[in-house]
């Protein structure tokens, strides 16, 4: 009896949705979890046009009785059941997660919830597919691995709109992005458009040794401008004619204790966002994040 209500529930909340919905919509959540989501693509799959099932603090925590075992089994039409089963079994391959594939929810990590929730996206997924930070929490391996299997959803017709603050990593697979800040567009372009202003510079990082203080000063070679700082760690700017100059005065900073590492690199889009939203430029609202919106 209980089943049924529940059943009638989640058949009358998709129901009510669809009524107030466009005719073609992006479904967003996990209500109920995830349950009417399903409902909703069972009853009007031509009317879904992308899912956004990521999004911060969201995992799938509820415990489904046998009668709801395989919520996925309700999100996509039976013709798609051919597809699903092997697709599941690639994303799980792709992901390396195979050995949490039957782990309960709740005895899963927030990575690994991150990546399962991917997964529910990606298995059969729309025209378009949102991602709300879907890197937040996995390890590094696995982080690699999601972004390629996020450029390979691209790379198979699927248009992916996501957020992201991992801007170093995301430039590598996205084809266009905006730098959000309050609402506001401060900048539009592919990840070479927007780098184009940092060409013929490198950035320098530097690890600084214990018995620096934090109101030591660095003492930075004449060529090195922009300069940062936070604690134990501190950055730079460089021509590329000067990088010689500037390796030999870290190297020997190193040898003096001043600094316990260094490195150097072209300068990133990381770069580009930090000059365009960082503390020496337009003040962002006190509550609102800057954010990077990328189109792979």
């Amino acid at each position: 009896m209980a089943d049924t209500r529940r059943d009638d529930t989640i058949h009358a909340m998709a129901a009510r949705l669809l009524d107030d919905a466009p005719q073609r919509f992006v479904l967003v959540g996990l209500s109920m979890g995830g349950y009417v989501a399903h409902e909703v693509i069972r009853q009007a799959p031509d009317r879904v046009i992308g899912l956004a099932l990521i999004s911060s603090g969201q995992r799938a925590d509820h415990r489904p009785d046998p009668a709801h075992r395989d919520p996925a089994r309700r999100a996509y039409p039976r013709r798609t059941a051919a597809r699903r089963r092997p697709r599941t079994q690639a994303l799980i391959d792709a992901l390396d997660i195979a050995n949490w594939a039957d782990t309960p929810s709740q005895k899963i990590s927030g990575g690994m919830a991150r990546l399962t929730a991917f997964c529910m996206t990606a298995v059969v997924p729309g025209r378009l597919v949102v991602l709300d930070e879907p890197t937040n929490d996995v390890d590094p391996v696995r982080r690699r691995l999601l972004w390629d299997a996020i450029r390979h959803l691209a790379d198979d017709g699927a248009g992916v709109l996501l957020v992201t603050h991992n801007v170093r990593e995301a430039e590598r697979v996205v084809d266009h992005l905006a730098i959000l800040d309050s609402g506001r567009v401060l900048a539009a372009d592919t990840p070479a458009g927007l780098a184009a202003s940092t060409r013929g510079t490198r950035t320098v990082e530097l690890d600084l040794g214990a018995r620096i203080g934090p109101d030591t000063a660095i003492g930075w070679p004449e060529p090195v401008t922009s300069t940062t700082r936070d604690g134990l760690r501190a950055t730079g700017t460089v021509p590329a004619e000067s990088a010689a100059e500037v390796v030999r005065w870290a190297q020997e900073q190193v040898q003096i204790g001043a600094v316990e590492r260094y490195g150097l690199a072209a300068a990133s889009l990381e770069d580009v966002y930090i000059r365009l939203v960082g503390p020496d430029h337009a003040p962002v609202a006190a509550e609102a994040e800057t954010e990077l919106e990328a189109v792979a």
